[in-house]
């Protein structure tokens, strides 16, 4: 109902980055990496707090969600 994929799609199209957490998505949603939409990138567990960190730094909005 919330067309979640389009709106991923239309978001990276327009240069928005998007990762993917890998223990999130095996441990906690049962998915693999094959599971994800191209162009999201998955990321190690320990690199989370970097990418925010470094983002944060930049001044880019963070949306983070554990039900995307």
């Amino acid at each position: 109902h919330l067309v979640v994929n389009q709106r991923l799609g239309a978001f990276m199209a327009e240069g928005g980055k998007v990762y993917a957490c890998r223990f999130a998505l095996s441990a906690l949603y049962g998915q693999t990496e094959a599971a994800l939409l191209p162009g999201i990138r998955p990321i190690n567990p320990l690199d989370v707090l970097d990418v925010v960190l470094l983002h944060r730094k930049a001044g880019a909005f963070i949306l983070n969600t554990w039900t995307l």
